[in-house]
């Protein structure tokens, strides 16, 4: 199904337009951790230890911008709390040295954490109080307020070796983990996930390019659960590609036996041999998969069977950053010409899409009850 009206796309804002270079909007040089801050470290000479590092505050259609002078080997923000109204922390990388200081409302911090560790080849936020660093032999969890040093969780399997690592992701408990890379193959950009239990102690390697862990409450449950949503593309049946929803233990009393479903997605051109899925984002509150392409493409999935309900072209550039919108349970993209995407559902468009389908007609029942709910101007 190819319906673009089912959403809308809207720049918000191009990074140059705030003095960001276009060498500059790289994956290594922007973080966005959610739909609040965006990270940019900036070269203001030509070498690439000298710069600046740029915050962007982001608040519905509004922003406010601040400048550092100096330049860390990375940056990031954490991801934003609504039930949370303290100022955001930010973490430096410099060197091998992690620094979390709490920014300041007037451009200022206040240092408040820091730890070493060596031959960090990727770390992110997990949530508000920790990150997660991957070595090229094992991950590290390092809960600020609790432990000077990062804690070990599982050795890196040996498939990711000559992996680039792309992504760690965690549940809410940190019971399940997920650590991401892709190499390139002869024809194509393959994808690894490494899936470990902390509570089993065992690790399953399995070939997707994207994840994310969260939790759901499935129809007919009493209680939410833990999801693995997965999305990869198979080269060998270009351009075909396949999106996963599998439930985790253990097992919950009052909720049903756990089940897994997957569906196919059509890539949009053969010769995008390259394009893969680059990012998953959920709404808990439609119960919809948004899966996201490196070259900008956009697949609307149901959270309860997998099924592609549709899918759009939301960019003519490369993605590689996108995360949920909180406030409109739609996207937030940045691409390489540097622009800050909104990426909406038109929820009415979307309902009568999914009506016209038998087989996800109950999928607009559930989206339909949403729609007095939403404000007169997300109804485009």
């Amino acid at each position: 199904m190819d319906e673009a009206s089912n959403v809308s796309v809207k720049e918000l804002l191009r990074l140059g337009s705030v003095g960001v270079a276009d060498k500059d909007v790289t994956w290594l040089r922007v973080s966005m951790t959610s739909d609040s801050h965006i990270c940019v470290r900036e070269r203001i000479c030509k070498k690439d230890n000298e710069g600046q590092l740029k915050i962007l505050s982001l608040i519905g259609s509004r922003y406010h911008v601040q400048t550092y002078p100096f330049q860390p080997d990375a940056a990031m923000v954490a991801p934003s709390d609504p039930s949370n109204r303290t100022t955001p922390m930010l973490a430096l990388k410099i060197a091998n040295q992690f620094v979390v200081v709490r920014l300041g409302s007037k451009g200022g911090w206040r240092r408040q954490f820091s730890t070493t560790l060596f031959d960090v080849q990727h770390w992110t936020w997990l949530d508000q109080r920790t990150i997660g660093l991957v070595t090229d032999k094992a991950i590290f969890h390092w809960l600020m307020e609790e432990a000077e040093l990062p804690q070990k969780v599982f050795s890196r399997h040996q498939r990711l070796d000559y992996a680039e690592i792309t992504s760690y992701k965690t549940d809410s408990a940190h019971q399940w983990c997920a650590l991401t890379g892709l190499f390139p193959e002869s024809n194509c950009i393959a994808g690894e996930t490494q899936l470990f239990s902390v509570d089993k102690h065992i690790s399953q390697c399995i070939h997707v390019h994207t994840v994310l862990l969260t939790s759901y409450c499935f129809k007919n449950n009493k209680f939410p659960s833990t999801i693995l949503c997965a999305a990869s593309r198979d080269v060998s049946k270009s351009p075909q590609g396949k999106v996963h929803i599998l439930e985790l233990g253990p097992d919950i009393k009052g909720n049903l036996a756990p089940w897994s479903y997957q569906d196919t997605i059509e890539f949009r051109q053969l010769e995008d041999r390259y394009d893969f899925p680059v990012s998953i984002q959920v709404s808990k509150m439609y119960g919809l998969m948004f899966v996201v392409t490196k070259y900008g493409h956009l697949y609307i999935c149901d959270l309860e069977s997998a099924t592609c309900l549709c899918s759009a072209a939301i960019s003519s550039d490369v993605v590689f950053l996108a995360t949920l919108n909180s406030l409109t349970q739609g996207l937030i993209g940045l691409n390489t010409a540097g622009q800050i995407l909104a990426i909406d559902l038109n929820l009415h468009v979307l309902v009568q899409t999914a009506k016209s389908h038998k087989r996800t007609q109950g999928v607009a029942d559930r989206l339909e009850k949403y729609l007095p709910l939403i404000p007169v101007q997300y109804l485009i």
